[in-house]
């Protein structure tokens, strides 16, 4: 019986910022469909290619001062607007439906 995976756990580094299994999960609800269309003992590794493609995207986004455009500001808004609402679905409402209130 394998240990149970923390969600802390790094498993990549690219320069100062690290990748954890919880970043994993959330790329693999983002990457849904990607990942149905590849056999299960691809999936991590093409998420931690993924991610570590992120970081260095986003470190040069940063450096040519895309973050501070209002535009960026506007879109990082939904994003976070939408995570909420996700969170709050998963959290709240699907974990709060039983076989008795159906």
């Amino acid at each position: 019986m394998s240990a149970a995976v923390l969600p802390d756990a790094v498993v990549a580094t690219v320069g100062d910022s690290t990748t954890t299994e919880a970043d994993l999960n959330f790329a693999a609800e983002d990457l849904s469909q990607e990942l149905q269309q590849m056999p299960p003992e691809q999936r991590k590794a093409f998420l931690v290619r993924v991610l570590i493609d992120m970081k260095v995207m986003t470190k040069a986004g940063a450096e040519a001062g895309m973050a501070e455009t209002p535009l960026f500001k506007q879109r990082l808004k939904y994003l976070k607007d939408r995570s909420l609402r996700r969170a709050y679905f998963a959290d709240t409402i699907a974990n709060g439906i039983t076989e008795e209130a159906a």
